[in-house]
Protein backbone atom coordinates (compact mmCIF):
# COMPACT_ATOMS: atom_id res chain seq x y z
CA UNK A 1 0.00 0.00 0.00
CA UNK A 2 1.35 3.58 -0.71
CA UNK A 3 2.06 5.73 2.13
CA UNK A 4 -0.09 8.69 2.77
CA UNK A 5 3.24 10.84 2.52
CA UNK A 6 4.78 9.64 -0.82
CA UNK A 7 1.43 10.58 -2.20
CA UNK A 8 0.73 14.37 -0.97
CA UNK A 9 4.89 14.92 -1.28
CA UNK A 10 5.33 15.86 -5.13
CA UNK A 11 1.82 18.18 -4.99
CA UNK A 12 2.82 19.01 -1.27
CA UNK A 13 1.14 19.52 1.89
CA UNK A 14 0.28 22.41 4.82
CA UNK A 15 0.14 22.42 8.63
CA UNK A 16 -3.35 24.62 9.32
CA UNK A 17 -4.48 26.34 12.62
CA UNK A 18 -7.81 27.16 12.69
CA UNK A 19 -9.16 29.86 15.16
CA UNK A 20 -13.14 30.02 15.88
CA UNK A 21 -16.34 28.90 17.81
CA UNK A 22 -17.17 26.40 14.95
CA UNK A 23 -14.20 25.15 14.12
CA UNK A 24 -15.00 21.16 14.55
CA UNK A 25 -18.03 22.12 12.49
CA UNK A 26 -15.22 22.75 9.70
CA UNK A 27 -13.57 19.18 10.42
CA UNK A 28 -16.62 17.57 10.42
CA UNK A 29 -17.64 19.52 6.77
CA UNK A 30 -13.69 17.95 5.48
CA UNK A 31 -14.66 14.24 6.87
CA UNK A 32 -18.43 14.43 4.88
CA UNK A 33 -16.61 16.27 1.84
CA UNK A 34 -13.73 12.89 1.59
CA UNK A 35 -10.88 15.28 2.15
CA UNK A 36 -8.67 13.18 4.08
CA UNK A 37 -7.03 15.07 7.34
CA UNK A 38 -3.86 14.10 9.09
CA UNK A 39 -2.53 14.93 12.44
CA UNK A 40 -6.03 16.76 14.15
CA UNK A 41 -4.32 17.88 17.45
CA UNK A 42 -6.93 20.32 19.68
CA UNK A 43 -6.48 22.78 21.78
CA UNK A 44 -8.50 25.01 23.70
CA UNK A 45 -9.04 27.97 21.27
CA UNK A 46 -7.18 26.80 18.79
CA UNK A 47 -7.48 23.19 16.17
CA UNK A 48 -4.16 22.00 14.27
CA UNK A 49 -4.27 20.02 11.16
CA UNK A 50 -2.53 18.73 8.30
CA UNK A 51 -4.02 19.11 5.17
CA UNK A 52 -3.38 18.16 1.05
CA UNK A 53 -2.74 21.44 -0.81
CA UNK A 54 -5.02 20.72 -3.33
CA UNK A 55 -7.85 20.98 -0.71
CA UNK A 56 -7.59 24.55 0.66
CA UNK A 57 -9.60 25.89 -1.70
CA UNK A 58 -12.74 23.83 -0.42
CA UNK A 59 -11.04 24.47 3.06
CA UNK A 60 -11.53 28.13 2.64
CA UNK A 61 -15.46 27.77 1.69
CA UNK A 62 -16.19 25.62 4.50
CA UNK A 63 -13.98 28.45 7.16
CA UNK A 64 -15.90 31.33 5.26
CA UNK A 65 -19.12 29.70 5.27
CA UNK A 66 -18.68 29.06 9.42
CA UNK A 67 -16.62 32.31 9.96
CA UNK A 68 -13.39 30.22 10.98
CA UNK A 69 -9.76 31.64 10.22
CA UNK A 70 -7.21 29.70 9.19
CA UNK A 71 -3.65 30.07 8.88
CA UNK A 72 -0.44 28.78 7.38
CA UNK A 73 1.93 27.05 9.81
CA UNK A 74 3.89 25.26 7.49
CA UNK A 75 4.42 24.10 4.20
CA UNK A 76 5.51 20.76 2.96
CA UNK A 77 6.43 18.77 -0.33
CA UNK A 78 7.67 19.08 -3.35
CA UNK A 79 6.23 22.38 -5.02
CA UNK A 80 7.22 23.72 -2.16
CA UNK A 81 11.26 22.77 -2.23
CA UNK A 82 10.90 23.67 -5.85
CA UNK A 83 9.56 26.91 -4.71
CA UNK A 84 12.58 27.90 -2.23
CA UNK A 85 14.90 26.60 -4.56
CA UNK A 86 13.53 29.27 -7.80
CA UNK A 87 14.00 31.79 -5.03
CA UNK A 88 17.66 30.55 -4.48
CA UNK A 89 18.40 29.07 -8.20
CA UNK A 90 21.87 29.95 -8.25
CA UNK A 91 23.17 28.76 -4.83
CA UNK A 92 21.16 25.66 -5.91
CA UNK A 93 22.61 25.85 -9.61
CA UNK A 94 25.84 26.00 -7.86
CA UNK A 95 25.44 22.95 -5.90
CA UNK A 96 24.31 21.17 -9.08
CA UNK A 97 27.05 22.32 -10.82
CA UNK A 98 29.62 21.75 -8.41
CA UNK A 99 27.92 17.97 -7.75
CA UNK A 100 27.80 17.00 -11.85
CA UNK A 101 31.58 18.33 -11.78
CA UNK A 102 32.51 16.51 -9.01
CA UNK A 103 30.81 13.69 -10.30
CA UNK A 104 33.20 13.98 -13.75
CA UNK A 105 36.48 14.62 -12.40
CA UNK A 106 35.78 10.93 -10.23
CA UNK A 107 35.32 9.46 -13.55
CA UNK A 108 38.83 10.27 -15.19
CA UNK A 109 42.42 9.13 -14.49
CA UNK A 110 44.24 11.36 -12.17
CA UNK A 111 47.47 9.42 -11.96
CA UNK A 112 49.15 6.47 -13.94
CA UNK A 113 51.28 4.10 -11.65
CA UNK A 114 53.71 2.23 -13.48
CA UNK A 115 56.05 -0.12 -11.93
CA UNK A 116 59.15 -0.89 -14.36
CA UNK A 117 61.91 -1.89 -13.59
CA UNK A 118 64.46 0.45 -15.55
CA UNK A 119 63.62 4.13 -17.12
CA UNK A 120 63.35 2.26 -20.96
CA UNK A 121 60.56 -0.16 -19.69
CA UNK A 122 58.77 2.54 -18.19
CA UNK A 123 58.95 5.50 -21.08
CA UNK A 124 58.09 2.36 -23.50
CA UNK A 125 54.99 1.17 -21.59
CA UNK A 126 54.06 4.76 -21.14
CA UNK A 127 53.92 5.71 -24.61
CA UNK A 128 52.00 2.30 -25.62
CA UNK A 129 49.32 3.08 -22.48
CA UNK A 130 48.98 6.60 -23.74
CA UNK A 131 48.50 5.09 -27.27
CA UNK A 132 45.78 2.73 -26.01
CA UNK A 133 43.67 5.76 -24.54
CA UNK A 134 45.30 5.54 -21.16
CA UNK A 135 46.35 8.58 -20.03
CA UNK A 136 46.05 11.32 -17.17
CA UNK A 137 42.59 13.16 -17.64
CA UNK A 138 41.27 10.30 -19.89
CA UNK A 139 37.54 9.17 -18.86
CA UNK A 140 37.52 5.84 -17.51
CA UNK A 141 34.84 5.24 -19.39
CA UNK A 142 36.11 5.72 -22.73
CA UNK A 143 38.68 3.15 -21.80
CA UNK A 144 38.83 -0.10 -23.33
CA UNK A 145 38.02 -3.37 -21.09
CA UNK A 146 41.10 -4.24 -18.98
CA UNK A 147 41.87 -6.99 -20.60
CA UNK A 148 42.28 -5.81 -23.59
CA UNK A 149 43.99 -2.73 -22.51
CA UNK A 150 46.56 -5.02 -20.87
CA UNK A 151 46.83 -6.88 -24.69
CA UNK A 152 47.63 -3.45 -26.30
CA UNK A 153 50.28 -2.63 -24.02
CA UNK A 154 52.04 -5.60 -24.15
CA UNK A 155 51.83 -5.84 -27.84
CA UNK A 156 53.02 -2.01 -28.32
CA UNK A 157 55.87 -2.25 -25.01
CA UNK A 158 59.51 -3.52 -25.49
CA UNK A 159 60.83 -6.04 -23.90
CA UNK A 160 57.72 -6.96 -21.95
CA UNK A 161 56.10 -10.47 -21.34
CA UNK A 162 53.41 -9.53 -19.25
CA UNK A 163 51.25 -6.02 -18.34
CA UNK A 164 48.90 -6.32 -15.85
CA UNK A 165 46.30 -3.02 -15.29
CA UNK A 166 44.00 -2.04 -12.10
CA UNK A 167 42.29 1.26 -11.77
CA UNK A 168 41.65 1.78 -7.91
CA UNK A 169 39.44 5.15 -7.80
CA UNK A 170 41.00 7.71 -10.28
CA UNK A 171 44.51 5.81 -10.21
CA UNK A 172 45.62 3.66 -12.76
CA UNK A 173 48.45 1.14 -11.82
CA UNK A 174 50.51 -1.02 -14.64
CA UNK A 175 52.44 -4.14 -13.79
CA UNK A 176 55.15 -5.65 -16.13
CA UNK A 177 57.18 -8.57 -15.75
CA UNK A 178 60.26 -7.67 -18.83
CA UNK A 179 61.74 -10.04 -20.66
CA UNK A 180 64.59 -12.34 -19.74
CA UNK A 181 67.32 -12.00 -22.72
CA UNK A 182 69.00 -15.62 -23.20
CA UNK A 183 72.59 -16.02 -22.91
CA UNK A 184 74.03 -14.08 -26.39
CA UNK A 185 76.04 -17.30 -28.85
CA UNK A 186 79.54 -17.23 -28.58
CA UNK A 187 81.18 -15.82 -31.62
CA UNK A 188 82.39 -18.49 -33.96
CA UNK A 189 83.80 -16.29 -36.52
CA UNK A 190 87.87 -16.56 -36.48
CA UNK A 191 89.32 -13.42 -35.52
CA UNK A 192 92.25 -11.53 -33.82
CA UNK A 193 92.18 -8.96 -30.99
CA UNK A 194 94.20 -6.25 -32.47
CA UNK A 195 95.68 -2.77 -31.10
CA UNK A 196 93.05 0.26 -31.28
CA UNK A 197 95.11 2.70 -30.93
CA UNK A 198 98.96 3.65 -29.69
CA UNK A 199 99.50 2.37 -26.45
CA UNK A 200 102.34 0.88 -24.30
CA UNK A 201 101.23 -2.60 -23.17
CA UNK A 202 100.24 -2.71 -19.58
CA UNK A 203 99.35 -6.15 -19.22
CA UNK A 204 96.80 -9.01 -21.50
CA UNK A 205 94.46 -11.39 -20.17
CA UNK A 206 93.84 -13.87 -22.90
CA UNK A 207 90.72 -16.35 -22.93
CA UNK A 208 91.50 -17.95 -26.26
CA UNK A 209 93.86 -17.56 -28.77
CA UNK A 210 97.67 -16.64 -28.35
CA UNK A 211 99.58 -13.82 -27.01
CA UNK A 212 101.74 -11.92 -29.08
CA UNK A 213 102.71 -9.09 -27.01
CA UNK A 214 104.95 -8.48 -23.73
CA UNK A 215 103.86 -6.05 -21.09
CA UNK A 216 106.23 -3.11 -21.31
CA UNK A 217 105.84 -2.97 -25.42
CA UNK A 218 104.97 -0.37 -27.31
CA UNK A 219 101.87 -1.34 -29.66
CA UNK A 220 100.65 0.86 -33.06
CA UNK A 221 97.01 0.59 -33.93
CA UNK A 222 96.53 -2.81 -35.96
CA UNK A 223 99.40 -5.13 -34.17
CA UNK A 224 97.64 -7.88 -33.50
CA UNK A 225 97.99 -8.53 -29.65
CA UNK A 226 95.77 -12.00 -29.22
CA UNK A 227 95.99 -14.16 -32.47
CA UNK A 228 93.01 -16.17 -33.28
CA UNK A 229 96.08 -18.49 -35.43
CA UNK A 230 97.01 -20.96 -33.44
CA UNK A 231 100.55 -22.37 -33.34
CA UNK A 232 100.58 -24.57 -35.72
CA UNK A 233 98.49 -22.72 -38.49
CA UNK A 234 96.15 -25.43 -39.30
CA UNK A 235 93.42 -24.16 -36.83
CA UNK A 236 91.65 -20.83 -36.41
CA UNK A 237 89.72 -19.47 -33.48
CA UNK A 238 87.92 -16.60 -32.49
CA UNK A 239 90.35 -14.72 -29.96
CA UNK A 240 88.56 -13.74 -26.71
CA UNK A 241 90.83 -11.41 -23.83
CA UNK A 242 91.60 -7.97 -22.41
CA UNK A 243 94.80 -6.11 -23.65
CA UNK A 244 95.37 -3.24 -20.99
CA UNK A 245 97.84 -0.61 -22.34
CA UNK A 246 98.58 2.71 -21.19
CA UNK A 247 97.48 5.52 -23.49
CA UNK A 248 98.71 9.30 -23.06
CA UNK A 249 96.49 12.07 -24.19
CA UNK A 250 97.64 15.30 -24.74
CA UNK A 251 95.58 18.57 -24.15
CA UNK A 252 96.05 22.44 -24.02
CA UNK A 253 93.78 24.35 -21.99
CA UNK A 254 93.04 27.68 -21.36
CA UNK A 255 91.49 29.77 -18.20
CA UNK A 256 90.86 33.31 -18.31
CA UNK A 257 92.48 35.11 -14.59
CA UNK A 258 89.75 38.02 -14.89
CA UNK A 259 86.12 36.60 -14.90
CA UNK A 260 83.18 39.16 -15.46
CA UNK A 261 80.29 37.88 -13.46
CA UNK A 262 76.64 39.57 -13.18
CA UNK A 263 75.33 39.57 -9.74
CA UNK A 264 71.65 39.71 -9.09
CA UNK A 265 70.46 43.16 -7.38
CA UNK A 266 67.61 41.87 -5.72
CA UNK A 267 65.74 44.54 -7.82
CA UNK A 268 62.73 43.00 -10.55
CA UNK A 269 59.67 43.59 -12.37
CA UNK A 270 57.11 41.19 -13.16
CA UNK A 271 55.04 40.74 -16.80
CA UNK A 272 52.32 38.26 -17.64
CA UNK A 273 51.30 37.13 -21.24
CA UNK A 274 48.88 35.11 -23.18
CA UNK A 275 50.76 33.24 -25.14
CA UNK A 276 49.94 31.46 -28.92
CA UNK A 277 52.28 29.61 -30.13
CA UNK A 278 55.22 32.76 -30.76
CA UNK A 279 52.69 35.36 -30.05
CA UNK A 280 53.17 37.17 -26.81
CA UNK A 281 50.21 39.43 -25.80
CA UNK A 282 51.35 41.70 -22.61
CA UNK A 283 48.40 41.65 -20.17
CA UNK A 284 49.46 43.12 -16.93
CA UNK A 285 53.33 44.93 -16.06
CA UNK A 286 53.88 47.32 -17.96
CA UNK A 287 56.37 49.49 -16.08
CA UNK A 288 59.93 49.40 -17.96
CA UNK A 289 62.64 49.77 -14.90
CA UNK A 290 66.06 51.67 -15.96
CA UNK A 291 68.22 48.64 -15.76
CA UNK A 292 71.20 48.46 -17.56
CA UNK A 293 71.58 44.83 -17.31
CA UNK A 294 68.89 42.47 -17.00
CA UNK A 295 67.95 38.45 -16.79
CA UNK A 296 64.92 37.32 -17.91
CA UNK A 297 63.46 34.41 -16.10
CA UNK A 298 60.30 32.80 -17.92
CA UNK A 299 57.61 30.54 -16.17
CA UNK A 300 54.86 28.90 -18.62
CA UNK A 301 51.68 26.96 -17.73
CA UNK A 302 51.03 23.26 -19.48
CA UNK A 303 46.59 23.57 -19.86
CA UNK A 304 45.24 20.30 -21.15
CA UNK A 305 41.99 18.95 -22.13
CA UNK A 306 42.69 15.67 -21.94
CA UNK A 307 45.57 15.22 -24.01
CA UNK A 308 45.26 17.82 -25.82
CA UNK A 309 47.38 20.77 -25.04
CA UNK A 310 45.55 24.20 -25.24
CA UNK A 311 46.94 26.39 -28.05
CA UNK A 312 46.69 29.51 -25.62
CA UNK A 313 49.41 29.63 -22.53
CA UNK A 314 50.12 31.72 -19.75
CA UNK A 315 53.26 33.09 -19.08
CA UNK A 316 54.85 34.83 -16.31
CA UNK A 317 58.73 36.71 -16.96
CA UNK A 318 60.60 38.10 -13.72
CA UNK A 319 62.88 40.43 -15.41
CA UNK A 320 65.42 40.76 -12.84
CA UNK A 321 68.19 43.14 -12.31
CA UNK A 322 72.10 42.65 -13.05
CA UNK A 323 75.34 44.25 -11.84
CA UNK A 324 78.15 43.42 -13.35
CA UNK A 325 81.20 42.80 -11.83
CA UNK A 326 85.01 41.49 -12.56
CA UNK A 327 87.14 39.43 -10.14
CA UNK A 328 90.37 37.99 -10.13
CA UNK A 329 90.83 34.23 -10.26
CA UNK A 330 93.94 33.01 -8.25
CA UNK A 331 96.52 31.54 -10.84
CA UNK A 332 96.06 28.60 -8.11
CA UNK A 333 93.30 28.18 -8.34
CA UNK A 334 93.30 28.16 -12.52
CA UNK A 335 95.57 25.58 -12.82
CA UNK A 336 93.54 23.37 -10.55
CA UNK A 337 90.93 24.08 -13.09
CA UNK A 338 93.52 23.58 -16.03
CA UNK A 339 94.04 19.86 -14.94
CA UNK A 340 90.22 19.44 -14.30
CA UNK A 341 89.12 20.36 -17.87
CA UNK A 342 91.80 18.75 -19.24
CA UNK A 343 90.22 15.22 -16.86
CA UNK A 344 86.86 16.02 -17.88
CA UNK A 345 87.94 15.76 -21.71
CA UNK A 346 90.15 12.96 -21.50
CA UNK A 347 87.40 11.37 -19.71
CA UNK A 348 84.59 11.90 -22.51
CA UNK A 349 87.17 9.47 -24.69
CA UNK A 350 88.00 6.60 -22.63
CA UNK A 351 84.60 5.74 -21.94
CA UNK A 352 83.76 4.17 -18.86
CA UNK A 353 86.04 1.08 -18.55
CA UNK A 354 89.34 3.20 -18.84
CA UNK A 355 90.68 5.50 -15.53
CA UNK A 356 93.09 7.86 -15.43
CA UNK A 357 96.85 7.10 -13.86
CA UNK A 358 97.87 10.80 -13.84
CA UNK A 359 98.87 13.94 -15.35
CA UNK A 360 101.69 15.96 -15.94
CA UNK A 361 101.89 19.48 -16.96
CA UNK A 362 103.98 19.82 -20.08
CA UNK A 363 103.88 23.80 -20.78
CA UNK A 364 102.80 26.79 -19.13
CA UNK A 365 102.43 30.24 -19.14
CA UNK A 366 100.49 33.56 -18.48
CA UNK A 367 99.80 35.78 -21.01
CA UNK A 368 97.08 38.93 -20.73
CA UNK A 369 95.39 37.76 -18.19
CA UNK A 370 95.00 33.82 -19.47
CA UNK A 371 97.01 30.86 -18.08
CA UNK A 372 98.12 28.46 -20.90
CA UNK A 373 98.41 24.83 -19.93
CA UNK A 374 99.67 21.74 -22.01
CA UNK A 375 99.24 18.89 -19.81
CA UNK A 376 100.08 15.38 -20.37
CA UNK A 377 97.53 12.85 -18.82
CA UNK A 378 97.97 8.70 -18.83
CA UNK A 379 95.26 6.78 -18.92
CA UNK A 380 94.78 2.87 -18.60
CA UNK A 381 92.11 1.73 -21.24
CA UNK A 382 91.14 -1.82 -23.20
CA UNK A 383 92.81 -1.47 -26.16
CA UNK A 384 92.40 -4.28 -27.96
CA UNK A 385 89.42 -4.65 -30.64
CA UNK A 386 88.10 -7.73 -32.66
CA UNK A 387 89.34 -7.36 -36.13
CA UNK A 388 89.28 -10.38 -39.30
CA UNK A 389 91.99 -12.72 -39.64
CA UNK A 390 94.16 -12.15 -43.13
CA UNK A 391 94.58 -14.57 -45.46
CA UNK A 392 97.78 -15.73 -44.90
CA UNK A 393 100.72 -14.96 -47.76
CA UNK A 394 104.32 -16.29 -48.36
CA UNK A 395 107.01 -13.95 -46.85
CA UNK A 396 104.54 -12.92 -43.79
CA UNK A 397 106.37 -11.87 -40.81
CA UNK A 398 104.91 -10.19 -37.63
CA UNK A 399 104.97 -6.44 -37.28
CA UNK A 400 107.97 -5.13 -35.11
CA UNK A 401 107.11 -2.76 -31.99
CA UNK A 402 107.92 1.01 -32.45
CA UNK A 403 107.81 3.65 -29.77
CA UNK A 404 105.07 6.38 -30.91
CA UNK A 405 102.66 8.51 -28.43
CA UNK A 406 98.44 8.82 -29.32
CA UNK A 407 97.80 12.83 -29.03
Amino acid sequence: MKKPWLKWFPAGSVILELRGERRQEVLTLLHRAGVKVRSIQFSTHTLRLHLDVREIGLLYTFCRRTQVKFRVLERRGGIFILRRLWQRRVFAGGAILFVCLLYGLSQMVWRVDIQAPNEAIYESVQEAAQDSGLYVGAFQHHLPPLLQLQEEIREQSKDVVWVGVRMEGSVAKIQVIPKIEAPKALNQTPVNIVISKPAVILHVYATRGLTMVRDGQTVMPGQVAISGTLADGAAQVSASGDVLGEVWYTSIVQVPLKVSQGRLTGEYVTRYYLRSGQFLLRVWGFREPDYHHVLDVPSQTDWRLGQYVLPIQWETVRRYEVSPSLFLKSQQKAEAEALQLARSDVATQIGEEGHILGQTVLHRRVERGTLYETILTRTEENVGVPAPIPPVTSGENGSSPSTSSHT
